[in-house]
This record gives structure tokens, C-alpha cells and sequence, in this order.
């Protein structure tokens, strides 16, 4: 019996991929880039792999197909559909909202700085040699110690290299609007993180944990007036900090249609065209905010 048609939310049973299969480079490229990256959408994969999109977008469909299952396929009504890795350490079934919005962050900066600076990922920085290895053997090592508590931010650490100098980004932190500013309760907010990044620059844990020359901290969050308000509340809680900056954007990762702020649409990818009256997702040519200082732009570092 010919089989149905194949559901694009369904990937099992009558929804299998019967044709003859044969693996690709592109196939290998793109577990190598969802390596990186827990969860992409079909459009950004793309932008790092190369090739034509309606193709690679039927390609990365099959991988995530039985017999196959290479990929775990996620399907928002509206949008591209988003992909992860099988079988990765963070896979994962359910939909993350705040893991895309943070894998859109960290992708949007490796893309637009790749014909003007270098990016060094968290492997690319043990291999320079400079991470002490009491950090190396820790268990995980990107929870600094702190005096009485811990930190660990969102996205892994990183260096952009350029014109001969270094900067070392210690994290981005991804706020979704779902932390109260403060709080009286157990849960994490914004004044107790602001506490313990001014720790960690007031002692410089970033030379002794990571080894890096210096280092910088980005908020990033979804809206104009949510990013004015946690620079209020970095300012009555640390002060003027000149390694602190802010950023908004929309909130990509939300793909509930049921949510005042879901978006219909992933923005495109740095260096691809705008599409549905949407600019390209580009932190790394953003002005970034900070209190008390001159924005501070990634692109321009090595000459500020």
C-alpha cells in the first residue's frame, strides 16, 4: 500500500521515510553545528552550512524521520522549524523557548563576525592553553565559585579575536521577562545575579577561572522598556559598570500562539536577506548599552 502523506508534525509509523537513503556532507555538517548549538531553526542552520534553503530544509526533515533519527525536528505553527541533535547531552523533545532565544545570541554574533573577527568557542579557549586546570577538572566548569554561592550564565563563555586583541565574553544572559527584578522568595532574580557578576569582576575570577585577559558581560532581553528597567536595577544594585551591557530583541524563541508575545516568524540570520518586514538578528554590529559609559559595540572593540 502507497503510503499516506507524510504529516510535517509526525515523523513516526505510516510518517517514516521509506526512500532509499544515502548520507551526505551536508548531513555532517549539520550534526557538527547542532554540536555547538542545542537548537536552531531550519533557516540558521542553513546560513552556517551553506546550499539552497527549500533543499536543506527537506534534507534536515528526512534526518529527523525513522528509520533515521538523526535529528529531533520541533514544529511552531508559522515558523521555520527548529532542530536539534539526537542523542546530544541537551536533546530534548519539548520546545525551549529561552534554549533558542540563547542559541540565536550566541549564533547571531558567530555569523556576523565571520569575515571580520575570530571566534573562539569554549574548545577553541582550552586549547590556547590558558584555562587552569583546577577549572578543567571541575565538573562542570563553567560554575564559578564564589564566596558563599555560585555563578553560571546562559551562554558558554567566548573570545572574539581581532586586529591583535583579544575580548573575552564571560556570558550572555538570556531574560525572557520570567525572573521578578527582586524578589523575597528562593528564586534567582536580577538584583542577586547583578551581585554576583560585580563579585566576579570586584575579584576578577574571569583571570583565575578562565585565564582570559579581561572580560565583559551582556543582558539580553525582549523588549526596549524590560532592558531599561534591569539597567535601573543594575544601577541602584552595582553602579556604573563599565563591563556590563545591555541589549533587547524580540522574543524568537516563543512559540506559543496563545502568548501575547509570540512571534510568527524566526528573524532571518545575519547576512540573509530581511523577510516579512524583519532585519536579520545581528548582535554582534549592535550598540550595546551600559550605564554610565559609551556603548560598547563587539565589532568595534579593538579600537575603543
Amino acid at each position: 500500500m502507497a503510503r499516506k502523506h507524510s504529516s510535517q508534525f509526525h515523523y513516526e509509523g505510516e510518517n517514516a521515510d521509506t526512500a532509499p537513503f544515502r548520507p551526505s556532507f551536508l548531513d555532517r555538517d549539520v550534526q557538527a553545528l547542532l554540536r555547538r548549538y542545542p537548537i536552531l531553526p531550519s533557516n540558521w542552520i542553513t546560513a552556517f552550512v551553506g546550499g539552497n534553503e527549500i533543499y536543506n530544509a527537506r534534507r534536515y526533515a528526512r534526518l529527523a524521520r525513522e528509520p533515521h533519527n538523526l535529528l529531533i525536528r520541533y514544529q511552531a505553527w508559522y515558523k521555520h522549524a527548529t532542530y536539534a541533535l539526537k542523542h546530544h547531552e541537551h536533546s530534548s523533545t519539548e520546545d525551549n523557548p529561552h534554549k533558542t532565544l540563547q542559541a540565536l545570541a550566541m549564533a547571531s554574533i558567530e555569523l556576523a563576525a565571520r569575515n571580520d573577527a575570530e571566534v573562539l568557542l569554549w574548545d577553541d579557549i582550552v586549547a590556547l592553553g590558558n584555562v587552569p586546570q583546577s577549572t578543567l577538572d571541575m565538573r562542570d566548569p563553567h560554575r564559578i565559585p564564589l564566596l558563599t554561592e555560585h555563578s553560571k550564565g546562559d551562554v558558554l563563555p567566548f573570545i572574539l579575536r581581532k586586529g591583535g586583541r583579544d575580548l573575552a565574553v564571560l556570558t550572555i544572559e538570556i531574560d525572557r521577562h520570567t525572573e521578578p527584578k527582586t524578589s523575597s522568595t528562593n528564586r534567582r532574580t536580577i538584583e542577586q545575579k547583578m551581585e554576583h557578576y560585580q563579585e566576579i569582576f570586584k575579584r576578577k575570577l574571569w583571570r583565575s577561572h578562565y585565564g582570559f585577559p579581561n572580560s565583559i558581560v551582556i543582558f539580553l532581553t525582549i523588549s526596549k522598556p524590560r532592558m531599561h528597567a534591569i539597567m535601573e536595577q543594575a544601577k541602584a544594585t552595582i553602579g556604573d559598570a563599565s563591563w556590563l551591557c545591555f541589549a533587547h530583541t524580540r522574543d524568537w524563541g516563543q512559540s506559543d500562539p496563545m502568548k501575547k508575545n509570540f512571534e510568527r516568524h524566526y528573524p532571518p540570520a545575519p547576512g540573509q536577506q530581511p523577510l516579512h518586514d524583519i532585519e536579520p538578528f545581528d548582535l554582534y554590529h549592535t550598540p550595546l548599552k551600559r550605564n554610565g559609559h559609551p556603548d560598547f559595540r563587539l565589532d568595534k572593540f579593538d579600537t575603543m
